[in-house]
């Protein structure tokens, strides 16, 4: 089973000449991003704590999958993402998204320089809509040659980072590794394959699952789960299960489900053909029981 998120994007003004890199690299307790690399399958990068270190800033800490170097991250918010080292206790510059491109500086994970390589927009995004990316690269001066020379990239099966825009980190492996989803500060999107079953939940757990796809237009797909009634201590082997749709007010759109269910898993389609584009809330009940997810449709 696959469960799908959608990501919900805070955009600076193109009036503003600083990039806020709260945007560009979002930071939060339970953020998770999926990669899927050839011939290795896939692996989840999770914020799994924060922290403060001995220079009295608050670092976010990153599990393991990932790059080891980096696992204490922190935002500064003005422009530039920091990581500490346990090597030498100190604080080293990891992105900064205000230089220009071909900028250079010498953080302690590489022997070799670093630095922002190239800036473009694309659509090749988890959102599929156009996007900022930044490409960070290690980079080789050779002093031996005149004029001296500045080689990005120079190792052989090294490949650069890529940032994108809103997402963060959408490819530590640009070229070779591919970002499949996403879960950032609650909303996310895309579709986490490598998610325990228990997560996914089982029929000892009243669960409702996000929407796939999502956003969506004008379809998508709601899974929703109720318990065994040994879970519930119920008398009786049927519940009356409602799912409703309401948009962003609280005025009720759909009533997709109202009847009697037995335990078990369960799916519903659901059609906004006649809706307009926007947030929509749908919510599962059991009487005892409820839990709301938002949804996004986009035409």
């Amino acid at each position: 089973m696959k469960k799908t998120f959608y990501l919900i994007l805070f955009c600076t003004s193109t009036l503003f000449a600083q990039i806020d890199s709260t945007d560009w690299y979002p930071l939060h307790v339970g953020d998770k991003w999926e990669y899927y690399t050839s011939g290795y399958g896939y692996g989840i990068v999770e914020i799994i704590g924060d922290t403060v270190m001995n220079n009295d800033n608050k670092y976010f800490i990153f599990g393991e999958y990932g790059v080891d170097a980096w696992r204490f991250q922190r935002n500064d918010g003005n422009g530039k993402v920091y990581y500490y080292s346990a090597t030498d206790g100190k604080d080293h510059l990891l992105f900064d998204f205000d230089v220009p491109n071909k900028s250079l500086w010498t953080p302690n994970f590489t022997q070799l320089w670093w630095g922002l390589q190239s800036t473009w927009t694309d659509k090749k995004n988890l959102l599929g809509i156009s996007l900022e990316n930044k490409r960070f690269s290690e980079v080789l001066i050779d002093s031996n040659v005149t004029p001296i020379d500045t080689i990005w990239n120079p190792i052989v099966d090294v490949y650069p980072t890529k940032v994108t825009k809103g997402i963060g980190i959408s490819s530590y492996l640009e070229g070779l590794e591919e970002l499949v989803g996403a879960y950032i500060n609650g909303v996310g999107y895309g579709t986490l394959v490598k998610v325990d079953e228990e997560e996914l939940g089982t029929p000892n757990e009243f669960r409702l699952s996000q929407n796939y796809p999502n956003p969506f237009n004008p379809s998508t797909t709601i899974e929703y789960t109720i318990p065994n009634v040994e879970t519930l201590r119920a008398t009786s082997q049927m519940q009356n299960v409602t799912l409703k749709v309401f948009d962003i007010l609280g005025r009720e759109i759909a009533e997709l489900v109202n009847e009697q269910k037995p335990a078990g898993r369960y799916r519903v389609s659901f059609n906004g053909a006649a809706l307009p584009s926007g947030v929509y809330i749908y919510q599962l009940s059991t009487g005892s029981q409820l839990i709301s997810r938002k949804m996004m449709l986009i035409k």
